[in-house]
């Protein structure tokens, strides 16, 4: 499992005063770098590294400024050229929101999906939930 905190801004609450809808896929997409860095420390423009293929959230409660909130993030499988992830986002002590994710792993130079190696595999299934 992958955890990481995000503090909420004020500019992401909305006219209610919680946390608006659209700032959460920008947290998810910070909680699945760890992800991306595992495999390739060092971004760059080209090359190999995974790419968002499909994503889904599903929303349980409000969320707040002023609390931190923790997103989870586990591998929960392993296919040939991708790999799907759950994120959990926890404030106060309960789940708020949940998003399962789809990520390809990409050649950018050559524009198509390639096979996950053993090593990319076995570098994942210590941080997943049931894989199998």
């Amino acid at each position: 499992m992958f955890q990481t905190t995000i503090s909420p801004r004020v500019n992401e609450t909305n006219y209610t005063g919680h946390i608006c809808n659209t700032s959460i896929p920008i947290w998810l997409e910070k909680a699945r770098e760890p992800i991306v860095r595992m495999v390739h420390p060092e971004t760059a423009p080209g090359g190999k590294s995974f790419i968002l293929a499909r994503t889904e959230i599903d929303f349980q409660s409000q969320m707040f400024f002023g609390e931190d909130v923790e997103v989870k993030t586990y591998v929960v499988n392993l296919g040939r050229t991708s790999m799907t992830v759950e994120q959990e986002i926890w404030q106060q002590g309960k789940i708020t929101a949940t998003c399962k994710a789809v990520m390809v792993y990409f050649d950018y130079d050559n524009q198509t999906s390639i096979e996950l190696t053993p090593q990319i595999k076995s570098a994942f299934e210590i941080h997943g939930r049931a894989l199998g």
